[in-house]
């Protein structure tokens, strides 16, 4: 039988977690260990993980370290010791089949091919029709695609137009298991600093190169935030510029077909800041969109002088 490590990286969110844990208490299929990886300045967190060990049905590990999602992920995989290893964030509630269904996939297969796989996100739910068709003009974040990376650069989940069949995948998002072998060729990358937003986006869409992976709608989970709840909606349009840049960068043949969608995806940026600045009345998105503007401006000129 597979063995399972579950790592929830984790910073300043203590009743969050407590709730996490808590969910995956109540799982039908119990991990074999759970690895925190930490990076809150006090030490409530690691008081709270150590008042839980004695009581937890599975081997609880804690590790402190300094911040950034994907050297704390990074972390926590040299840590874990199961066949399969998952990744939580630390503000979501597993269904209770949750583990038992991400499992059944590489269960069932026999030949190995299967190099990861995610589940469902119970609360995307469709768009309005203005919205979503804004984000297919702009070749935007989808969430009624196919499970493909588009030449703009930005994914196209299929978490609304697939919930009852299981199917493969370019991409996953955070919410992921991977075979630990994987780790022996891939790593996340920690030039994406602090919160790292498309992290395990860029992660899964190199492993899928490779690896085949799998989506299946029966794995289902709540994400109770967002990433602009998370880190302020200024520094949210900053990471969005600038990390889609690079990683369109990183992983996108660059053509004159896939440069133009490119930067015709960052207009709808643009107009995204705009809207969320109108309805907010706060000049927060717009100050942030020209941050990461001038962090790709900067990266471009050094790269020239390079």
């Amino acid at each position: 039988m597979l063995t399972n490590s579950l790592i929830i990286c984790t910073k300043d969110r203590l009743d969050d977690l407590r709730r996490t844990i808590e969910s995956i208490r109540s799982q039908s299929l119990r991990p074999n260990e759970l690895i925190i990886v930490d990076a809150t300045v006090g030490d409530e967190t690691a008081r709270f993980i150590k008042e839980l060990e004695d009581e937890i049905e599975f081997t609880l590990r804690y590790y402190h370290s300094t911040p950034g999602l994907t050297l704390q992920r990074n972390a926590g995989i040299k840590y874990a010791k199961g066949d399969l290893i998952h990744f939580l964030d630390d503000d979501v509630d597993l269904e209770n089949d949750y583990l038992k269904s991400i499992c059944e996939v590489f269960a069932n297969d026999s030949s190995k091919n299967i190099g990861g796989a995610g589940g469902l996100l119970t609360n995307i739910t469709p768009s309005n029709s203005f919205a979503a068709l804004f984000r297919r003009i702009f070749f935007l974040v989808r969430v009624d695609g196919e499970g493909k990376m588009q030449k703009s650069g930005f994914p196209a989940f299929q978490w609304v137009k697939n919930r009852s069949r299981i199917s493969e995948t370019e991409i996953l998002c955070g919410l992921c298991c991977y075979r630990r072998n994987i780790f022996d060729s891939f790593s996340f990358d920690e030039g994406l600093s602090q919160y790292g937003l498309m992290e395990d986006v860029d992660f899964s869409f190199r492993v899928s190169k490779v690896h085949k992976l799998i989506y299946t709608p029966f794995a289902r989970v709540f994400h109770r935030e967002t990433p602009k709840d998370r880190i302020g909606i200024g520094r949210y349009f900053d990471m969005k510029m600038y990390n889609h840049f690079y990683l369109y960068r990183k992983n996108i043949p660059i053509s004159p077909w896939t440069l133009f969608l490119f930067l015709w995806s960052n207009v709808g940026v643009f107009f995204r800041a705009l809207i969320v600045s109108l309805k907010k009345k706060s000049l927060f998105p717009i100050i942030g969109l020209l941050r990461g503007s001038a962090r790709i401006l900067s990266d471009c000129i050094g790269a020239r002088k390079g």
